[in-house]
């Protein structure tokens, strides 16, 4: 039960990874279009 377990939780931390790296990317090319002026990550993920 316990492998099933770790392997669940890496399987969700590869995920938000992939979603954190998915949503920096977005802003990045946001903040050089000029459309996102915020600075702190956790403002433009929860605003978009």
């Amino acid at each position: 039960m316990q492998n099933s377990t770790q392997a669940a939780n890496a399987w969700r931390r590869l995920f938000l990874l992939f979603l954190a790296s998915r949503c920096f990317v977005r802003d990045a090319k946001w903040m050089k279009e000029g459309l996102l002026t915020v600075v702190e990550p956790g403002i433009a993920v929860a605003t978009a």
